[in-house]
């Protein structure tokens, strides 16, 4: 469902993420996990993965000198 306000569409599922999103990305989120593919019990491929997510104006005002 959306709103029409002034000419502008408004979607309500939307701003929630949006507002999330702006939420993690100013406080900075770590997001780490593992793949791994095996075959009869033998480890063929491994992927470790580490993400750091975090706003560059955030970093700056935070980190500076």
């Amino acid at each position: 469902m959306t709103e029409a306000t002034g000419g502008t569409v408004v979607r309500p599922a939307l701003g929630g993420l949006v507002e999330t999103l702006d939420r993690v990305i100013s406080s900075g989120a770590v997001v780490s996990g593992d793949l791994l593919i095996t075959v009869a019990d033998i480890e063929m491929i491994r992927v470790d993965l580490r993400l750091l997510v975090v706003g560059v104006q955030g970093q700056q005002q935070g980190g500076g000198s």
